[in-house]
């Protein structure tokens, strides 16, 4: 194994991306609780079977009501935290990858949207990921906005950092830009996560 590989040289830990997919919890969870995870992010793809995150799918939302979209991505959000299944949120306004959505009339909408999704994660007493190839995306934005991170922030939602690398290139990518987000919101630590337990570091850490 990579790990005994790599002793003493590098802290590999083992994580897995876990979709959430209503009526499929009782998968998710076999799948979950049957391997030595030492995380499990929980995160929103698919609508349906459209994977919203799928560039080859973005005729998905074509006759669509990006509203009515937008709602249905983050009342799966919410059912997803509500599970407990998962150490803490992946890319939470995954929905604008594309830059499809509401127009500016319906902006409160939006966030009375994404509220209530924070709500059920700080509920959950789970973390949240602050993904940051949003910034590489057609959206240019980290996941979630500035706007959802100072929400989570005051609802006290513990944060970890994610650069979501698909590519070894792509590992570590805009990182720092993430950190000095963060550090200009007033957080001051990050969670990590081992053996599915999850430990608070500070945000300057080296290893974080």
């Amino acid at each position: 194994m990579l790990k005994e590989r790599y002793k003493g040289q590098l802290d590999i830990r083992v994580g897995l991306e876990g979709d959430y997919i209503e009526g499929y919890e009782e998968q998710i969870e076999r799948i979950i609780t049957d391997y030595p995870w030492d995380y499990v992010i929980g995160s929103v793809h698919f609508l349906g079977e459209w994977d919203i995150t799928d560039h080859r799918q973005i005729h998905g939302w074509e006759g669509k009501d990006p509203l009515a979209v937008y709602t249905q991505y983050y009342d799966a959000v919410q059912k997803a935290a509500a599970t407990g299944l998962y150490d803490f949120m992946g890319h939470l306004d995954a929905i604008k990858r594309f830059k499809f959505g509401p127009g500016p009339e319906q902006e409160q909408e939006v966030i009375e949207l994404e509220k209530a999704a924070l709500a059920a994660v700080a509920r959950s007493g789970k973390a949240m990921e602050l993904n940051a190839s949003g910034l590489s995306k057609p959206c240019e934005e980290m996941f979630p906005s500035r706007r959802m991170l100072v929400e989570a922030v005051r609802l006290g939602i513990p944060l970890t950092l994610g650069s979501d690398a698909h590519q070894p290139g792509k590992l570590g990518e805009h990182l720092d830009q993430a950190r000095r987000l963060l550090t200009e919101i007033g957080v001051k630590e990050v969670a990590t996560f081992e053996k599915r337990k999850r430990t608070m570091v500070l945000l300057n850490d080296k290893e974080v």
